[in-house]
């Protein structure tokens, strides 16, 4: 495959590294879903394990409010 890539005329060859550079910057959405089920995993066992304390929604925008009225 890389070999044909590379027989290819210069105007495709700079197309295809354009859409593939491109590919590498922006996750696909099924890399994005692996990504955020990790850092979900990730955050669940630093719950369970004390890690992590967690505050009641309304306290967190609060805070939230509080920060931007800064």
């Amino acid at each position: 495959m890389k070999n044909a890539a590379l027989q290819l005329p210069f105007a495709e060859r700079s197309e295809l590294a354009k859409a593939l550079l491109l590919s590498m910057e922006q996750p696909s959405e099924a890399e994005l879903d692996g990504l955020w089920e990790t850092e979900i995993n990730r955050r669940i066992e630093a719950v369970q394990k004390g890690e992590i304390k967690l505050i009641p929604g309304e306290e967190a925008f609060a805070r939230a409010r509080a920060a931007l009225r800064r």
